[in-house]
Parts: C-alpha cells; sequence; structure tokens
C-alpha cells in the first residue's frame, strides 16, 4: 500500500520519491501476480507515469515532491 510508503505533509528528494513509489507498486504488481499469476498492469503504467514526470525536474537541484493527502 503506498500509504506504508509516503508520509502526508512530507517533501521527499525527487529521486527518493520515485523510489519510493516505484518500491510501493512493485510490491503491489507482485501481490496481482500472485493471486492472479501476471503483474498488475495499472502499477506498471503509474511507474512509467511517475518517472516520465520526474524526469522533467531531474536537472533541479534540490527538486523535491510534497506529498499533500491521499485521495480516498
Amino acid at each position: 500500500m503506498i500509504k506504508e510508503h509516503l508520509d502526508p505533509g512530507r517533501a521527499y528528494a525527487l529521486g527518493d520519491f520515485v523510489a519510493r513509489c516505484e518500491r510501493a507498486l512493485e510490491i503491489a504488481s507482485d501481490r496481482v501476480r500472485a493471486k492472479y499469476g501476471f503483474p498488475c498492469s495499472i502499477a506498471r503504467a503509474e511507474r512509467v507515469e511517475i518517472r516520465r514526470r520526474a524526469e522533467a525536474y531531474e536537472d533541479r537541484e534540490g527538486a523535491e515532491v510534497k506529498v499533500i493527502a491521499f485521495i480516498e
């Protein structure tokens, strides 16, 4: 669950944020694989999107992502 990897109100260095998201989505995909025999395509797509968006800020020293809240 993503809530186990990110805290609302906290700012993360860009690389740390991406790594935490990728790890959480990998765990989620592995759970789907264990249950259904194939990885989660939604988790995979989300990882790609997070990486794509992060690339736009990689050259900015000190880039951070602040987690505002989780939508439930």
